[in-house]
C-alpha cells in the first residue's frame, strides 16, 4: 500500500509548526547571495547602493583610497573626507555632494587612515608627514623645533645598493659590503644644518655621515649632528663592512634668533642676554625651542631688538611665535612674550629681569620634549588620550592629550615585523603584524615615560594581512589572515567561522589579499576581497553576529566608512575603479557607472532527505511564503540527487507589501522521483522581497524502489 503524502515545513522563528527553522539549515558560505536574516528569521533581500557624489566621478581612472566621516567635538560640524588620486577633498553636505578644491596633495593612490583627536582629524598614509584637518584646511601635525625648517630629505632619488628598506621605515645595511647609501638633493652652502640619525638593531660596526662639507665618523648609536655647511655636497652614508643596524635619517636647516641692543627704551639690566624662539600652530601646539642666540650685551635700562626666524612651510599653519630670554648673564630661559603671526621678523625685548623671573622658566613652562611626529607614519590609532603611529616595526606614542612625540616614546613590536594594524579594544591597544597580535600594556598609565609600556602576545602565529580588515565589532576584533578570518577577544584568538574560512582560502587572490577591506554595520562583519585573479576587491562576504549566519554580496568596494554619530546611521564606500563614493544599502537597485542594475538574490538550501536519505521519494509540490513590494517572477531552481540543476520552474509573484502569501509550485510531470532535493529560490529585479517559509509535499516510495 502506497504511503500517504507528507509535508516537510521550514519556517521562520515565529512558526510553531515547522520541522526546522530556515536560519538553522546548514549552508555553504556562498549559499545565500544578496540576502540575510532579519530578527524574525525571515530571509530578506539586501538593499542596493546609490551614488553619493552623484555628478561626474572625482576621477575617471583612480579609485577611492581614503574615506572618513569626521565629527567635530567642540563645534557643530561634520565632514566627509575623501582621498582620490593625488588629492584630499571634502564632499559637500548638500544634495549632489560635489567636491570643492583640493585641501592637500598626497602621493597618488596611497591608502589613507584617519583618527579623530580632540577637535581635529589626523591623517596618515605612509608617504606624507602626519596631517590634520580642522574643518577648514589640512596642515601638517607637529610644529617642530623653533628655527628648524621642514624636512630636507626626500623619499625618492636614493641610491641604496647593499641596503634594504626605505627612507621612511629606515635603511638596513647588508653586512660584508661598504657600499655608500646616498640621496641626490644638494645642500645649500653656508647654512646651519641639523642631521638626526636613529640607529636600531645594531650589534656591530659603525658608519660615517657626510653632507654639505661636514662629516661625522664612527657613528654606532642614535644622535644629532649640527654644523655649518661649506659646500653643496649631497648626503652620503658610508658603513663599515660589519655594520648590521638600521638607520632613519632626517636633515633640517636651522635659523637662530639674533639680538641687537638698542641702547635705551627698556628695563634690562647691564649684561649679556640670549634668546630662543618656538613655533605655535593654530591648535596651540608649541614646538621645541630653537638653539640659543649668541649673547647680546645690553646696558642698564636697555632694550634689545630680536630678529626671529619664520617657518617658511605654510603646511604647518604656524600662527604665533613665543620668545624666551635669559636674565643678564644667566643660562636659564624665561618666557618674554610672543609675536602673533608667522611673518613679523622682529620682537622688542624690554621687560626687567625681576619681571621676567616671575614667569615660568622654559624648562618648567615648556618641556623640551615637544617633538614632531615621526616622518611618514603608515598607520594611526588612539587610546587613553594618546596618538599611536606605526612606522615599520616601531609604535610611536604621543604625550597624553597632545600631539607631542618625545624622542624616546616608541617601542618595537615583539616579533620585529612591520606593523599592519592598530586598534583599540576595551582596556587595551592591539597592535598587529602579519604574524602576531600583541597587546600594548601601560596605555592607561599617566606617567610620561616609555618605561611603562610593554607588549604581550595575544596571538603569536597569525596576524593581519589586510590593514583595512581589522575592525572592532562591538568589542570583538576581527582580522583577515591568509588562512581566513579570526576573532580577537583581548588575549584569545580563534577562527571566526570554519565554513567562511574554507571559502575564502579557496577563492582569495592571496597576492592581493592586502587590498581587502571591511566594516561592522547592522550587526555584520562585512569583508570585500579580491576573488580569483582579481587584483582589487570583487566579492563581499558577511558574518552576522546576531545569529551566526553568513553569505555573500555581489558588490565590492575599496574602503568603507560607517557614519554612526550625530543622528546618522549609514554606510558609505569608495569605488575600486573610479572616484565615486556610494551610499550602501540604499534603494532597491545597484547604481553602477553604466546604469542601474537588478540585484540577483537567492538562497541555496542543503539537500533535503526528510530523515530518510536512502529512501526514494516522489516530490509533488513546493510551497513558498513570500512578501514582495511589486509583481515579479520567482524561479524555483532545484536539483535532484546528482542531476543538473533545473532552472525552468517559475512562479508569478503579486505585490504583497504589507502581507505575506503562500505560492504553490508544481514540479513537472506530476512530481519528481529522487532520494533528496536541493532548492534554490531566486529573483533578479529591483524590488524588495523576503522568504518566510517553505513547504515540500512528498511521499515515500515503496521498499522495492530502494532495492535496485
Amino acid at each position: 500500500m502506497a504511503s500517504k503524502k507528507k509535508i516537510f515545513r521550514i519556517g521562520n522563528n515565529l512558526d510553531p509548526f515547522c520541522q526546522v527553522k530556515l536560519k538553522d539549515l546548514p549552508r555553504e558560505a556562498n549559499a545565500i547571495k544578496n540576502m540575510s536574516f532579519d530578527e524574525w528569521g525571515n530571509l530578506i533581500k539586501r538593499a542596493g547602493y546609490a551614488k553619493y557624489n552623484t555628478g561626474d566621478p572625482i576621477s575617471e581612472d583612480h579609485k577611492i583610497t581614503g574615506l572618513h566621516r569626521f565629527y567635530m567635538q567642540t563645534e557643530s560640524g561634520k565632514y566627509c573626507l575623501v582621498v582620490c588620486d593625488t588629492d584630499i577633498y571634502v564632499l559637500a553636505e548638500a544634495d549632489g555632494h560635489t567636491i570643492g578644491s583640493s585641501l592637500a596633495t598626497v602621493t597618488t593612490d596611497t591608502d589613507a587612515y584617519f583618527v579623530d583627536f580632540v577637535d581635529r582629524c589626523l591623517i596618515a598614509n605612509g608617504k606624507e608627514n602626519l596631517m590634520k584637518f580642522n574643518g577648514t584646511i589640512i596642515y601638517v601635525s607637529g610644529v617642530g623645533q623653533g628655527g628648524l625648517s621642514v624636512e630636507f630629505l626626500l623619499s625618492t632619488d636614493w641610491t641604496s645598493t647593499g641596503w634594504t628598506g626605505s627612507w621612511a621605515a629606515g635603511w638596513k645595511h647588508t653586512i660584508d659590503n661598504t657600499t655608500v647609501l646616498s640621496q641626490s638633493k644638494a645642500a645649500v652652502s653656508a647654512t646651519i644644518y641639523q642631521i638626526t640619525y636613529t640607529v636600531t638593531g645594531r650589534t656591530a660596526g659603525s658608519f660615517t655621515v657626510a653632507f654639505g662639507g661636514g662629516s661625522k665618523a664612527t657613528i654606532s648609536a642614535s644622535g644629532i649632528y649640527e654644523f655649518t655647511s661649506s659646500s653643496t655636497a649631497s648626503l652620503t652614508v658610508t658603513p663599515t663592512s660589519t655594520f648590521d643596524g638600521t638607520i632613519i635619517l632626517s636633515i633640517k636647516s636651522m635659523a637662530i634668533p639674533i639680538g641687537t641692543a638698542v641702547g635705551s627704551g627698556g628695563s634690562l639690566s647691564a649684561g649679556d642676554y640670549m634668546f630662543k624662539v618656538t613655533y605655535v600652530d593654530a591648535d596651540g601646539n608649541e614646538g621645541n625651542a630653537s638653539n640659543a642666540s649668541t649673547a647680546t650685551t645690553a646696558v642698564a635700562n636697555d632694550s634689545i631688538t630680536v630678529t626671529i626666524p619664520v617657518n617658511t612651510d605654510t603646511n604647518y599653519n604656524i600662527v604665533k611665535r613665543n620668545i624666551y630670554r635669559t636674565l643678564a648673564g644667566g643660562a636659564s630661559f624665561y618666557y618674554d612674550g610672543y609675536v602673533a603671526d608667522n611673518t613679523t621678523t622682529t620682537f622688542l625685548s624690554t621687560q626687567s629681569d625681576n619681571a621676567l623671573v616671575q614667569a615660568n622658566s622654559l624648562e618648567n613652562y615648556h618641556e623640551e620634549n615637544h617633538n614632531a611626529p615621526p616622518n611618514a607614519p603608515s598607520l594611526i590609532g588612539k587610546r587613553g588620550g594618546r596618538i599611536y603611529l606605526g612606522v615599520g616595526n616601531k609604535l610611536y606614542f604621543s604625550k597624553r592629550y597632545y600631539e607631542y612625540f618625545p624622542a624616546n616614546f616608541w617601542i618595537a613590536v615583539g616579533n620585529m615585523r612591520n606593523i599592519t594594524g592598530i586598534i583599540n579594544q576595551c582596556h587595551t591597544l592591539q597592535v598587529a603584524t602579519k604574524n602576531s597580535v600583541e597587546r600594548l600594556l601601560g596605555t592607561s598609565v599617566q606617567i610620561e615615560s616609555s618605561d611603562y609600556f610593554q607588549f604581550k602576545d595575544s596571538y603569536s602565529s597569525k596576524g593581519v594581512y589586510a590593514t583595512r580588515s581589522l575592525v572592532d565589532c562591538d568589542n570583538y576584533i576581527i582580522l583577515l589572515h591568509k588562512d581566513g578570518l579570526y576573532i580577537v577577544n583581548i588575549d584569545q584568538v580563534k577562527e571566526l567561522n570554519v565554513v567562511l574560512n574554507k571559502y575564502l582560502k579557496a577563492n582569495m587572490n592571496q597576492d592581493f589579499i592586502d587590498k581587502s577591506c571591511a566594516c561592522f554595520y547592522d550587526g555584520k562583519y562585512i569583508l570585500s576581497y579580491p576573488k580569483g585573479t582579481d587584483e582589487v576587491p570583487s566579492e563581499t562576504v558577511y558574518f552576522d553576529f546576531k545569529d551566526g549566519t553568513y553569505g555573500i554580496y555581489d558588490f565590492a568596494f575599496n574602503v568603507y566608512s560607517v557614519w554612526g554619530q550625530d543622528g546618522e546611521d549609514s554606510l558609505k564606500a569608495g569605488s575600486t575603479t573610479v572616484g565615486r563614493v556610494y551610499d550602501v544599502f540604499s534603494g532597491l537597485y545597484d547604481a553602477k557607472e553604466t546604469g542601474n542594475s537588478n540585484i540577483e538574490s537567492y538562497d541555496t538550501l542543503p539537500f533535503l532527505f526528510f530523515g530518510n536519505p536512502d529512501t526514494w521519494k516522489q516530490i509533488y509540490n513546493i510551497y513558498i511564503k513570500v512578501k514582495s513590494t511589486g509583481a515579479t517572477t520567482l524561479t524555483m531552481n532545484y536539483t535532484l540527487d546528482d542531476a543538473d540543476e533545473v532552472t525552468s520552474v517559475t512562479q508569478s509573484i503579486t505585490a504583497t507589501t504589507t502581507t505575506t502569501k503562500w505560492y504553490k509550485i508544481n514540479l513537472p510531470g506530476g512530481g519528481q522521483h529522487c532520494r533528496g532535493i536541493k532548492l534554490r529560490p531566486s529573483m533578479s529585479n529591483q524590488l524588495y522581497w523576503e522568504i518566510q517559509g517553505i513547504e515540500i509535499v512528498y511521499r515515500d516510495e515503496e521498499v522495492e524502489w530502494g532495492a535496485e
